[in-house]
């Protein structure tokens, strides 16, 4: 019996099951603002990157995510905070990405641009 309560006080500690952030499930994959465009080495083209579950891998940096807030359903819209490889330490640098099938737009503040997705 105490070692039961032991386990169970444990792990309702704050953030003990708390899961890592990760790019939405819908982004992840290779993204380029002209097509045709394939899913080869994402270094050789500027403006092509890949998302996976915790990066962005652009062509000179990679972001990694701080976190993914869902802001809107239809498009489906999240306001995404990231720190960069290149900036400096800490940093937090937050994006509103918007995806509509295909197509993702990514919104800095000042600019935006469009991507399509890599087959």
């Amino acid at each position: 019996m105490v070692l039961a309560f032991f386990l169970v006080a444990s792990c309702s500690s704050a953030g003990a099951f708390a899961a890592e952030p990760a790019f939405p499930v819908h982004m992840l994959g290779f993204w380029e603002p002209e097509l045709p465009c394939d899913q080869g080495e994402t270094s050789d083209r500027d403006a092509r990157f890949e998302i996976t579950g915790r990066q962005r891998l652009n062509y000179e940096e990679i972001e990694d995510l701080v976190s993914a807030e869902l802001l809107a359903s239809s498009p489906r819209t999240w306001r995404i905070l990231t720190t960069s490889n290149i900036g400096p330490e800490g940093l937090e640098q937050p994006f509103i990405y918007v995806l509509d099938g295909n197509v993702l737009t990514v919104a800095d503040g000042r600019s935006a641009r469009t991507y399509m997705r890599c087959k």
